[in-house]
């Protein structure tokens, strides 16, 4: 209605109208990370938990004056709210409040509490500091933090903060993209804003419009490693960001206790455990047909299909997800050998590779491969950079394709070289409408200046290539991790190509917000895949 209002409002001044956007209570909500801003407080324990439950939302205040057991009967009288909990305010005196919050956040069956702050500029006495150092760094630290006040005065101030999006409120970022999304005809705000196409791609302009296009064309994709942590808060992420459907495997009531005390909400996805899964017969002989012929047998089969990541790998196949993404826990090669066995290569392009899209400050490349490959031949390099530049783009790059080796076009001789010159030219005449030059050096491929005084003649790649193909795994591997190591790039992949359905790897020191960019990523790719237009 208020929308309707205001569009004849400005009809009447002749004024474009893009949209209006709703009151949003998580927008106005409090978090971690803006009381800890307020206060001024020092972090004392869980500072990587600080980090990861700094947008945690404040459910409600408590004194810790009681007894602990009588604050643990009041902790659990509280309504449990997925993604939020109590802040505890208590001196620091108080080892029988701090000794027991942290023993109870090891239980599923207690409640979530935010943080703890120790009012009075009193710390925990060093004995304490020392049983906290001897804890196994696997554990989830309780976030506490140190205040000057006391606690009448904290709790007080506490109570008055207000609500604020800070750059470190990912959950609220989140929430405000997804209301813009649905609130505001983008078309007007281009229309008024962007005089011409913008001829870089951000980073934050390539995310966004990642989730803008994963949104547009919803794709249901499968998590087989439900028992992780950095799963389940990925996965409450892509809901909140409604870019995806998602299905997670697993045992579902140690999900669901996993994820209440991680306090995150994922209600609106699907969780199947593989083992009783009414689908795993089916998934059984469909797995037997396609691998009897090299000698599997049903029995074997059957065993297969209630592994997670073939039960992952088998929806795909048989259409009841578009896509898999895994890796967290299990190896590359746990996670592609189904793939392998189960969904194949594209016919006509045998070679499975990989890229991965990097972030740099003011750009987007594409390294490839730096994941599967270990040492391509000049066919199989071919293979790679046509596949690479396809899949450039599928996520809106226009691909400038530059095959590296240690010296540019004719100056040096050598194996390497007349291997990438090979596959240089076998690439050309295969996709002739691409443009790719080769060999070439990495600053001659993305430096204009050092192009110009290596590279005879016009060349629509030197100095401006965005889609770099490495000579080998070894290169590839390493230059990916020197320059996201270097320079603080984010490295969206490994992106499998090559397959006849998206199945994605994570890296086993992945991110939360790795998984979220693969899951987009596989989406996007399933979208590409079954024809839709992004």
């Amino acid at each position: 209605m208020y929308k309707m209002y205001a569009q004849r409002a400005y009809d009447k001044i002749s004024l474009p109208f893009a949209g209006i956007l709703p009151d949003s209570r998580i927008l106005g909500s409090l978090r971690l990370n803006e009381i800890e801003r307020t206060l001024k407080a020092r972090p004392l324990y869980g500072m990587k938990q600080m980090d990861e439950n700094a947008d945690m939302e404040i459910s409600s205040m408590l004194v810790g004056t009681l007894q602990f057991p009588s604050l643990l009967k009041h902790l659990n009288s509280l309504p449990a709210t997925a993604g939020a909990g109590p802040l505890i305010f208590t001196s620091g005196d108080r080892l029988d409040v701090l000794a027991g919050l942290m023993f109870a956040r090891e239980s599923v069956n207690m409640p979530t509490v935010a943080g703890i702050v120790v009012t009075g500029g009193q710390e925990p006495p060093r004995y304490w500091e020392d049983i906290i150092k001897g804890m196994p760094k696997s554990k989830q630290m309780m976030p506490v933090m140190q205040c000057e006040h006391d606690t009448f005065t904290t709790a007080k101030i506490a109570s008055n903060i207000k609500g604020h999006l800070l750059p470190t409120s990912k959950r609220k970022i989140q929430h405000s993209q997804v209301l813009w999304d649905d609130n505001v005809d983008q078309e007007v705000i281009r229309r008024l804003v962007l005089s011409e196409k913008s001829p870089r791609m951000t980073p934050k302009l390539f995310q966004h419009k990642l989730i803008q296009q994963a949104r547009k064309n919803k794709k249901h994709i499968v998590l087989p490693e439900g028992d992780d942590p950095r799963i389940l808060e990925a996965a409450a992420q892509l809901i909140a960001l409604r870019v995806v459907d998602l299905t997670i495997l697993g045992d579902p009531q140690k999900i669901i206790a996993s994820a209440t005390h991680l306090g995150v909400d994922i209600s609106e996805a699907k969780l199947i455990n593989p083992s009783s899964s009414k689908d795993r017969s089916r998934y059984a002989d469909l797995l037997f047909d396609l691998r009897k012929k090299k000698g599997m047998q049903l029995d074997e089969a059957i065993d297969l299909a209630q592994d997670a990541t073939y039960f992952g790998t088998l929806m795909v196949q048989a259409g009841d997800a578009d896509g898999m993404v895994s890796g967290a826990i299990h190896t590359t090669a746990n996670t592609i050998r189904p793939a392998l066995q189960i969904i194949k290569s594209i016919p006509d392009r045998p070679v499975v590779s990989s890229v991965f899209f990097m972030l740099l400050p003011d750009k987007v490349l594409v390294y490839g491969d730096c994941a599967i490959n270990v040492n391509p031949t000049s066919e199989e390099l071919a293979m790679i950079a046509i596949s690479s530049a396809e899949t450039a783009k599928v996520f809106g790059l226009d691909p400038r394709v530059a095959m590296l080796s240690y010296a540019t076009g004719d100056s040096n001789k050598g194996p390497i070289i007349e291997k990438v010159r090979g596959g240089c030219e076998l690439a050309k005449k295969l996709a002739p409408e691409l443009a790719i030059e080769g060999p070439i050096q990495y600053d001659a491929a993305v430096d204009p200046e050092i192009a110009k005084t290596k590279i005879k003649g016009e060349s629509k790649v030197a100095g401006k290539a965005n889609v770099l193909i490495f000579p080998d795994l070894n290169t590839g591997n390493n230059t990916y991790k020197a320059v996201q190591q270097s320079t603080g790039a984010i490295a969206m992949g490994p992106v499998l190509q090559g397959l006849r359905k998206p199945v994605n790897d994570l890296s086993r020191g992945c991110t939360v917000l790795d998984i979220v960019n693969t899951v987009v990523i596989t989406a996007l790719q399933a979208a590409h895949m079954s024809g839709e237009k992004n």
